[in-house]
């Protein structure tokens, strides 16, 4: 059985994983979610770590700093 720092270790790595993959999408029009103020950890060397992320249906749209996925809120927001 794997122990608990092991698993937490392949916890974050296949989220990396999973937002370098699908970090590849579509980059125009509105998220249907924006999370904003926080820490997200990439494996993409140009840009390791941002601090928000814009997803619509289920492919993540952008990650980057806060003022630049505000650009991905839509109106009335």
């Amino acid at each position: 059985m794997l122990s608990i720092r092991l698993r937490t270790h392949l916890a974050l790595l296949l989220s990396c994983v999973f937002v370098a993959v699908v970090g590849c999408g579509t980059t125009e029009g509105v998220a249907d979610l924006v999370l904003r103020g926080g820490k997200v950890i990439t494996v993409d060397d140009a840009m390791p770590e941002g601090e928000a992320i814009a997803v619509k249906g289920d492919t993540i749209m952008a990650v980057g700093t806060n003022e630049e996925i505000a650009a991905y809120i839509g109106r009335g927001s």
